[in-house]
């Protein structure tokens, strides 16, 4: 039989103490599996089964790997099987295709430090993302968050899975694994993931968090999410689409003031959970701005979209200042801006760059128990800004 390959190298998601999980692409139906372990030997077999059937599919598979030892390295790979029915009882498998060996970090609260690179409205610019994977690469962080518009919009499979698995569109992955092989992927949502025919694919790719957060709320799945590692706390949030709901274009098919609202009361309870609360550092990362500006439009008005979002303001700026958030990280506007905390707004803002190269722009977090910097360098790393924000106890 016919093989298929693999179009995109993997990319971790999902990331917990003790568990994550694993998308990559195919080029037809299969199923497949990651293989992992505390060293290179690997040694343990993750799957991913619903109602009993071990999962197939055309375009994505995408792996849960569950039960590991927290504070541990963890070395894993993929395999891939061409599977082909002929009939009930006769299923053909191809050649299983192995991805390189990776190992990442997952979070860890007593790490001493933390790192992170950030990008966002990147467009389906593939020169500007080949350069942005090669200096993720070069970093090095702990995390790589992507802060949304990775597209256009998704109007086929084959898009999607390039755009948000393969965005540097590259074709060996035996040389290079990519920016999320061998670190989390941290992916908030921005208002153009929710357009085009196959937007509500995404979830194949970009998996939804779907695990037990904490003692206090039991299960989340959604785009919005927390992530504890050594002195910080991300909080992860989803603005939704920059129009109200009842906006034509949308074809009465909106739901996003209701999944804000969802947000707000998931908040006021993750918030308080120790994870968050024990931190030196609390960042939010949500798409469109919160902060507002004068005479903009905040995404209510029946015409224009939003330049921040006025209703996301009113719903969590309130309970992220009370929490102690020192920072909130955003996309949408295709310029780079630092705000800090004024009387107009009480907590710092940043907004990161745009699609073309004159805008584009990646932030850099970096953080001990004392101090996090922040700097934004445009395409050529020249540094644009750069800011320290000190820790919630220190003096």
């Amino acid at each position: 039989m016919e093989n298929v390959f693999l179009k995109s190298p993997p990319v971790v998601q999902n990331p917990t103490a003790n568990r994550f999980s694993v998308s990559w692409c195919v080029s037809g139906l299969a199923t497949g599996w990651v293989e992992w372990g505390y060293d290179e030997s690997l040694g343990n077999k993750a799957v991913s089964s619903h109602h009993g059937l071990i999962a197939t599919d055309e375009n994505f598979l995408s792996v849960p790997v569950v039960g590991i030892d927290e504070n541990c390295r963890v070395y894993y790979r993929t395999a891939t099987v061409a599977v082909k029915y002929h009939t009930a009882y006769e299923i053909e498998q191809g050649e299983v295709i192995y991805s390189n060996i990776y190992q990442i970090i997952l979070p860890n609260r007593s790490a001493d430090t933390f790192s992170m690179t950030v990008v966002n409205d990147t467009h389906e610019a593939t020169a500007i993302l080949k350069l942005f994977v090669k200096r993720v690469q070069e970093i090095k962080p702990d995390f790589h968050m992507w802060n949304g518009d990775a597209c256009h919009s998704f109007n086929s499979h084959d898009q999607l899975g390039q755009v948000v698995l393969n965005p540097s569109d590259e074709s060996d992955f035996s040389r290079s694994g990519g920016w999320a092989a061998e670190r989390p992927l941290l992916y908030t949502l921005g208002n153009h993931e929710r357009r085009g025919s196959h937007a509500r694919s995404l979830c194949k790719a970009i998996t939804p968090w779907t695990y037990e957060m904490s003692s206090l709320i039991k299960k989340v799945s959604q785009y919005y999410f927390v992530v504890r590692h050594g002195p910080v706390a991300l909080v992860c949030l989803d603005s939704g689409e920059d129009k109200p709901d009842n906006r034509e274009v949308f074809g009465n098919m909106a739901d996003y003031e209701a999944y804000r609202k969802e947000q707000r009361d998931w908040l006021a309870v993750i918030l308080k959970d120790p994870s968050v609360t024990s931190a030196k550092y609390i960042i939010a990362f949500v798409h469109i701005p919160l902060r507002p500006i004068d005479g903009a439009n905040d995404g209510c008005r029946n015409e224009g979209y939003a330049f921040y979002s006025g209703e996301c303001n009113k719903l969590w700026t309130k309970l992220l200042l009370e929490a102690g958030c020192q920072l909130i990280v955003s996309g949408h506007q295709h310029q780079v801006e630092y705000h800090p905390a004024d009387d107009n707004y009480p907590i710092n803002q940043l907004v990161g760059g745009g699609d073309k190269m004159e805008d584009a722009a990646l932030i850099y977090l970096e953080a001990t128990t004392k101090s996090l910097v922040l700097r934004v360098e445009d395409i050529n790393q020249k540094i644009l800004i750069q800011s320290e924000i000190r820790s919630k106890n220190s003096c």
